[in-house]
């Protein structure tokens, strides 16, 4: 049930990247970026009024910080590639957080990086110069802003991690999409003023989307452990490949079907190298 539900969510995950592809091009990210966290926000303040949820004020301010900055700006990076690349290929470059989350966590908690680790970062590098291709000008800034999404996702990832030996995750969900709207709203107020009904639609459904993928997510783990479920991520990548070509007849040459494999790959080689190759001895994650 887990696995199915997860799944699921993913589906609502890949129709993130879709609906931001349908606003139209001039409007500034940051708009997208305050109705994804504003919506998610109002829908959960009845449930957490309905089962007197307690907002206690959070106990890791910097972590809160860290995760709200770094979780905002992976998505502004996420929104602004897809407008140049396919929704699929955006998304693997965020998933692509798998490769750079040991070496944050080995930076930022001083948590010791198994060498045999570095064989699946490698294999996910070499999958990212395949998706990316670097040539020209705007292909180099996108490979800038690529590799930030998924450096940046693993810093939100970590952040997470770090908060969840404190905090609830309801709470910190809350205080995500709280912060994320306090720190949008002043550079969306502009924008939002000269809103067409078109836009607002679609960035309604990327709140939407965003609230329902989470909600799905955290019922997930209610039948699954986390390290079974992250597998589960890249069925975004097959669901947003399948609707772009829906959509805009979006395909992928080799090179980039090369490179999600690589990625891909290194992903699940983490996993299997990190939770299924342990001896008995060891310390659990």
């Amino acid at each position: 049930m887990g696995i199915i539900l997860s799944i699921i969510a993913y589906f609502f995950v890949a129709l993130i990247g879709v609906s931001q592809k349908f606003v139209s091009a001039g409007t500034p990210i940051v708009l997208t970026l305050f109705f994804q966290n504003i919506i998610f926000l109002l829908l959960i303040l009845p449930s957490i009024k309905r089962n007197k949820f307690k907002i206690q004020q959070p106990q890791q301010y910097y972590v809160y910080a860290i995760r709200t900055l770094s979780g905002v700006a992976c998505y502004a990076c996420f929104f602004y590639i897809i407008k140049y690349i396919p929704v699929s290929e955006g998304l693997l470059l965020q998933h692509a957080a798998s490769i750079w989350i040991p070496m944050i966590s080995y930076l930022w908690l001083k948590v010791t990086m198994p060498k045999k680790l570095w064989w699946s970062i490698i294999i996910g590098f070499v999958g990212l110069i395949f998706i990316l291709k670097p040539q020209g000008d705007i292909t180099h800034l996108l490979l800038i802003i690529g590799i930030s999404c998924g450096i940046l996702q693993g810093i939100s990832v970590v952040s997470i991690r770090r908060l969840t030996a404190t905090e609830p995750t309801s709470r910190i969900l809350f205080y995500y999409f709280l912060f994320g709207t306090i720190v949008t709203l002043p550079f969306a107020i502009k924008p939002l003023l000269s809103i067409t009904s078109s836009d607002f639609f679609f960035l309604t459904l990327v709140g939407l989307n965003t609230f329902i993928a989470q909600y799905i997510i955290a019922i997930s783990l209610r039948y699954a452990k986390a390290r079974t479920l992250g597998p589960t991520c890249y069925f975004s990548i097959l669901f947003s490949a399948i609707l772009s070509y829906l959509f805009w007849h979006e395909t992928l040459d080799h090179l980039v079907l090369m490179g999600m494999s690589l990625v891909i790959l290194s992903g699940l080689l983490q996993i299997y190298l990190t939770h299924f190759s342990r001896k008995p001895h060891e310390i659990k994650a």
